[in-house]
């Protein structure tokens, strides 16, 4: 009797941390698509506060996708050493904080750092969401958690156009990222509190073998060779 009352409770708290967990990682994604797109929507307000020219700010708006790029083949690495929750804790943090750094810049090449940290906390955030929806759900259901975090983080794309611009022409610009900034923050905490990266969480990993980090860079060498 007791076992079949117990058995629930756990099944409920399994599919709450995995949902819950899933949906902050796939939230994050949502963010980083917001602040991927977010200067097409303050063109002009960013090129009269800096006094750039477009192809200034152009390169402003890439110094994002620079940062993306060059951690993608690290960042599951990095899940795989610290855990989902960390990272994607961490990643949140290092986001909203470029965020902010953006939203203060006093010239534009602090806009540029505050944009290198956007991509840099941004690149963790779907193959976290990945990560999680393999520990927590079984594999008939990966396709289609993946596909909504993807559908997820083109609505952030969507999200950062009309919707920004109209918080942008009402509050400006330096404004409208303190708010998103403040998100972020709120992102960062909820993962920490909500995301576990096992279903047991006072489990932990076995430890690795000692040579397993050369075969890890090796493995990376061998991509990055292709």
């Amino acid at each position: 009797m007791h076992s079949t009352i117990a058995a629930p409770a756990k099944s409920s708290s399994s599919q709450f941390f995995g949902y819950t967990g899933w949906f902050l990682a796939a939230l994050l994604f949502f963010y980083g698509w917001v602040l991927r797109v977010s200067p097409s929507v303050m063109v002009e307000q960013l090129m009269r506060e800096f006094s750039v020219s477009g192809a200034i700010l152009g390169n402003l708006s890439a110094v994002y996708f620079y940062a993306y790029a060059a951690l993608q083949m690290p960042v599951g690495l990095a899940h795989d050493r610290w855990g989902p929750r960390r990272v994607l804790s961490l990643s949140a943090l290092v986001a909203g904080c470029g965020t902010l750094v953006f939203a203060l810049a006093p010239n534009v090449e602090i806009a540029y750092v505050g944009r290198a940290m956007i991509g840099t906390g941004s690149a963790f955030a779907l193959v976290g969401s990945m990560i999680l929806a393999t520990t927590w759900f079984s594999p008939k259901h990966f396709a289609l958690l993946t596909g909504s975090a993807l559908s997820l983080g083109l609505l952030g794309g969507i999200g950062g156009q009309a919707p920004l611009a109209y918080l942008v022409q009402f509050q400006g610009w330096r404004t409208a990222m303190l708010i998103l900034a403040g998100g972020a923050f709120v992102i960062s905490l909820l993962i920490w509190l909500l995301t576990r990266d096992h279903r047991h969480p006072h489990t932990t990993p076995a430890p690795s073998a000692p040579n397993d980090k050369p075969a890890e860079l090796r493995a990376l060498w061998q991509v990055a060779k292709q």
